[in-house]
């Protein structure tokens, strides 16, 4: 993308929209004013509206690192406010949780699901193996020599919030997936979720008490 700016002929405000703002840092870490160990830092993103951090803790971890953040940018440019709630104007969250479960997440499907899986997909039948992309001119023969092996890798629910008073809406994410490829059938699964911190904690646990033990 190309912006063009006539430099003579515009305002602080025009500029401001035109003119993509962003720094990002990866990799470090925080000196926490209330905690002995320092803050790990994934990533920090300060645009021209908002900052925007991952961390290796909790909620308070990365409010720690954003109060921080935004009291270093207006050091830089000479400014001596610091950061209060008062700056922000809105918050969001992405959680991330690590779970292990002693199945496959497939199981969460009805008993009838599954079998209509292994009866059709997972079958031997070569109609089945038809998938994807295949060298034009494959016979039956040639097809006998493919399997199939259908897996669950993930699930995800869209969450829509509506304001009844305005009709406003927003649409966010709950996904449960396996953490690494071998992880499909068995092992750590991650749940991410839009959630603050403490209700995203009692949403996996719901999850994972509801599901197959």
């Amino acid at each position: 993308m190309q912006n063009n700016v006539d430099l003579d002929n515009v305002s602080v405000e025009e500029f401001d929209s035109q003119i993509p703002f962003q720094i990002s840092f990866e990799n470090g870490i925080f000196k926490s004013s209330s905690k002995a160990d320092p803050i790990s830092i994934a990533d920090i993103v300060i645009r021209q509206d908002s900052i925007s951090v991952i961390v290796n803790g909790d909620s308070t971890d990365a409010q720690e690192v954003i109060s921080g953040a935004y009291n270093a940018v207006l050091a830089q440019a000479g400014y001596s406010n610091k950061f209060s709630e008062d700056c922000v104007a809105a918050r969001a969250h992405t959680c991330f949780t690590v779970a292990r479960l002693n199945f496959g997440i497939s199981s969460v499907f009805s008993e009838a699901i599954q079998t209509t899986l292994n009866a059709t997909v997972k079958s031997d039948a070569e109609r089945f193996k038809n998938i994807g992309s295949m060298p034009v001119g494959t016979s039956q023969e040639q097809l006998k020599n493919y399997m199939i092996v259908p897996k669950v890798k993930a699930l995800e629910f869209s969450i829509t919030r509506f304001d009844k008073s305005s009709g406003a809406s927003e649409v966010c994410t709950l996904r449960i997936a396996p953490r690494t490829k071998t992880d499909v059938d068995m092992g750590d699964y991650v749940f991410i979720s839009e959630y603050p911190e403490d209700v995203h904690n009692e949403l996996v646990k719901a999850f994972t008490d509801a599901l197959p033990s």
